[in-house]
C-alpha cells in the first residue's frame, strides 16, 4: 500500500493541473446536465405510478414499491456511471503518454467514447451489488426502529434523546459499520475492473471482472486498507469543510449583530469560501482514488496502459497544447457570463414590485411560548403576525385537539397518546411550565378555543393531522369553523394529499392546500388552491409558475433573517416561521438595502446558510 501512496502523489504532482481542468469541467457538465436529466426520468417514473406527484410518506411507500425500487436504481445507476467516468477521465489525465502526444479535450473524449459502454456495464453491476448487499441491513435498520423509536413520536426522541435514542443510535451505527465493511468488500472486488476496462477494454466485461478479481485477490489486503483509508480521508475531509462553514456562519452572525446589511457582506464572504473549499474537496477525494486505482493496476499489470496512437480520437490530428490552453480561460469566460447573466436577472426582479409577504406564526410564536398554546398564539399576535398556523388532530371522544406530535411526550414527558385519549385527560396535563413559571398551566387546547381567540384578530391556518383511526375528522373541523364564523379568515392544510382532496370535496369553496416536505414530480397539477413547501423548493420559477395558475406559495419553517429577506424578493405569498417578530422586522428592513445587498443575501440563501437567530 505503501508504494501505491508514492505512485499516487508522485501522479498528481505530475498531472494536477490536468486533473483540476477535467474535474471542474465535468462538474459544471454534471450541474448543467444530470439535473434536469433526473428530473425528467423521476417524473416519468412518478407518472407510472399512477399520480402526477409524490409527496412525503408517498414517497416511501413508491420506493419500497418495484416502480419506486427500479426508479432508485436506475437514477443511483446513472450517478455511479458518471462518478465511474470522472474517474476514468482523471485516471487516463493522469496516465497521458509523454509530451510527443500533447493532452487535449478532444482526445480524451474521443478514448473515454470508446470504453463508454463498458463502463456504464460495469457501474450498473456495481449498483446490483451494493443494493442487494444492503438489504439485510436495511432490515435490521428497520427493527431497531420498532423497537427502540415507536412508542412514542419521533418528535420526542429528536428533542429529549432518552436512553431509547441512544440505544438506537448505537445499534443502527454497529449496523451500518458492518454494511460499509461489506460494501468495501464489494468494492475491492471491483477496483481493479475500472482501470482494467478504462485502458484494456475487450468484449467481455465479465472476463475482464474475473481477471480483475484474481488480481485483487492476490492483493485484497491492501487494497482494502487502502480504500479505507480514503474513505476515513475523505469524510474528514467533508466534515472539516462543513465545520469550517458553520464557523464562518457564527462569525457572520456575530459581526452583524441585527444587521442585514453588515449580514449581506459577512455571508458573501463565507459563501464564496465554503463553495471552493466543497470544490476542491470533491476533486482532492475523486483524484485521490482515482490514482490510487490506477497505481495498484500497474502494480498488477505493468503493460496496462494503451500506447500513445490510441489517445488520438478517430479520423483527427491530435489537438496541440495551446488549444485547451485555449480552452480553459474560454470555459470560464462563458461560466463567469453566465453567472453574471444570472446575478443581472436576479438583481432585476429582486425589489417586490408591491407584493406583500405574510408572516406567519409557526405553531403561534413557538420560538418563545409552548408551541400551539393559547399563550404562543396571543403572542403571535402581540408580535404582529398575519396569520397563526396550528395543527390539529382528533381525540379518542371525537374532539379536535390543537397539538402536532402523536402524543405528548415532546411538550410535557407524558406518553399519552392523542388519539387514545379523551380531551379532558389531554387537557389535564401541563405543556407549558418546561418553558418556564409564566406558561405554567398551559394546556393542549380544543379547537374551538383557539377559533373564538383568533376571531377578528388574525388569519388561522389548519393543519390536518393524520396517525390513524380518524373518523369523520375533516367534516368535524369544518362545523367548528363554521360554528365560530371564522370561515373567511381560515385555510386549511394537510401533509395527506386524501385528506386534502376530503377536506376540499366537503367544502368547495374553501382554501385548502397541500403541505409538502419532499417531493417527486410536479405538484403543480393537484387541484389544490395553495402550497405549503419546504423552502428548498421555493424557487422563484416554481412561486412564479403557481402564482400564474391563482395559487399561493407559503414557504417553510424559515428561521434565518438571511433566508428571510430572500423569500421576500422571490414574492412568496407567506413565510411560516417560529419567529414572527424577526420576520416582521426583516420585511421593514429590507426596504432600506441596497439591490447589490439584497442579491447577496439571495445567494447566501441558496447556497444554504443555516443561521441560528441572536437571543
Amino acid at each position: 500500500m505503501g508504494e501505491a501512496l508514492r505512485e499516487s502523489a508522485r501522479l498528481f504532482r505530475a498531472s494536477w493541473r490536468k486533473l483540476l481542468l477535467v474535474h471542474g469541467l465535468l462538474t459544471l457538465a454534471s450541474v448543467a446536465f444530470l439535473g434536469p436529466l433526473l428530473t425528467a426520468l423521476m417524473g416519468l417514473l412518478v407518472l407510472a405510478s399512477g399520480d402526477v406527484a409524490l409527496t412525503d410518506e408517498d414517497i416511501l411507500f413508491f420506493v419500497l414499491s418495484p416502480r419506486g425500487a427500479l426508479s432508485f436504481a436506475l437514477v443511483a445507476s446513472l450517478q455511479l456511471t458518471l462518478l465511474v467516468i470522472e474517474m476514468a477521465a482523471l485516471m487516463v489525465a493522469a496516465a497521458w503518454p509523454s509530451s510527443n502526444t500533447p493532452f487535449s479535450l478532444s482526445a480524451l473524449g474521443g478514448f473515454l467514447a470508446s470504453r463508454l459502454m463498458p463502463l456504464f456495464r460495469l457501474a450498473i453491476r456495481l449498483v446490483a451489488r451494493l443494493i442487494l448487499s444492503s438489504l439485510p441491513f436495511l432490515g435490521l435498520l428497520y427493527l431497531v426502529y420498532l423497537r427502540f423509536l415507536s412508542r412514542y413520536d419521533i418528535n420526542y426522541y429528536l428533542v429529549f434523546q432518552p436512553a431509547e435514542w441512544w440505544w438506537a443510535i448505537g445499534l443502527a451505527s454497529v449496523c451500518l459499520l458492518v454494511m460499509a465493511w461489506v460494501w468495501l468488500r464489494v468494492l475491492v472486488g471491483f477496483m481493479l475492473t475500472l482501470p482494467r476496462v478504462t485502458f484494456m477494454a475487450g468484449p467481455d466485461l465479465s472476463r475482464a471482472l474475473a481477471r480483475a478479481r484474481d488480481a485483487a485477490g492476490q492483493i485484497r489486503r491492501p487494497l482494502f486498507r487502502l480504500l479505507s483509508l480514503w474513505l476515513a480521508a475523505s469524510v474528514v475531509l467533508f466534515f472539516g469543510v462543513s465545520a469550517l462553514f458553520d464557523l464562518g456562519i457564527g462569525a457572520a452572525i456575530r459581526m452583524s449583530g441585527h444587521s442585514l446589511q453588515v449580514l449581506a457582506y459577512a455571508l458573501i464572504v463565507v459563501s464564496v469560501v465554503w463553495v471552493l473549499l466543497q470544490f476542491v474537496a470533491s476533486w482532492l477525494c475523486v483524484s485521490a482514488l482515482s490514482l490510487g486505482l490506477l497505481a495498484a493496476a500497474r502494480a498488477v499489470w505493468p503493460r496496462l496502459l494503451p500506447s500513445a496512437g490510441e489517445y488520438r480520437p478517430a479520423g483527427k490530428r491530435p489537438a496541440s497544447r495551446a488549444r485547451w490552453q485555449i480552452g480553459l480561460p474560454a470555459a470560464f469566460l462563458v461560466v463567469l457570463l453566465s453567472l453574471a447573466g444570472w446575478a443581472v436577472t436576479e438583481v432585476a426582479g429582486h425589489r417586490t414590485t408591491g407584493h406583500h409577504t405574510d408572516v406567519i406564526a409557526h405553531r403561534g410564536a413557538s420560538a418563545h411560548a409552548p408551541e400551539n398554546s393559547l399563550a404562543a398564539i396571543e403572542l403571535a399576535i402581540e408580535q404582529g403576525a398575519d396569520w397563526v398556523e396550528i395543527d390539529v388532530q382528533q381525540t379518542a371522544d371525537g374532539h379536535i385537539a390543537v397539538i402536532h406530535d402523536s402524543d405528548l411526550m415532546k411538550v410535557a414527558g407524558v406518553p399519552l397518546r392523542v388519539r387514545e385519549s379523551s380531551m379532558a385527560q389531554l387537557q389535564a396535563v401541563d405543556i407549558g411550565s418546561r418553558l418556564g413559571p409564566e406558561y405554567a398551566g398551559q394546556s393542549v387546547p380544543a379547537l374551538n378555543e383557539v377559533l373564538r381567540r383568533v376571531r377578528g384578530r388574525i388569519g388561522v391556518i389548519i393543519e390536518l393531522k393524520y396517525y390513524g383511526g380518524e373518523h369523520g375528522f375533516e367534516a368535524e373541523v369544518a362545523r367548528l369553523v363554521e360554528r365560530a364564523g371564522v370561515v373567511e379568515q381560515a385555510r386549511f392544510m394537510s401533509l395527506n394529499l386524501g385528506g386534502v382532496r376530503a377536506l376540499k370535496a366537503l367544502r368547495p369553496s374553501w382554501q385548502v392546500g397541500l403541505l409538502s416536505t419532499v417531493v417527486v414530480g410536479d405538484i403543480q397539477r393537484f387541484e389544490v388552491d395553495f402550497f405549503a413547501v419546504n423552502a428548498r423548493k421555493a424557487g422563484r420559477r416554481f412561486i412564479r409558475n403557481t402564482q400564474r395558475g391563482g395559487r399561493s406559495v407559503y414557504a417553510w419553517t424559515i428561521n434565518d433573517p438571511a433566508l428571510m429577506s430572500a423569500m421576500i424578493g422571490r414574492e412568496v405569498d407567506g413565510i411560516i416561521t417560529d419567529y414572527p417578530d424577526v420576520a416582521n422586522r426583516v420585511r421593514a428592513e429590507r426596504d432600506a438595502l441596497e439591490l447589490h445587498e439584497l442579491l447577496i443575501i439571495n445567494l447566501a440563501s441558496r447556497l444554504g446558510s443555516r443561521l441560528d437567530l441572536p437571543q
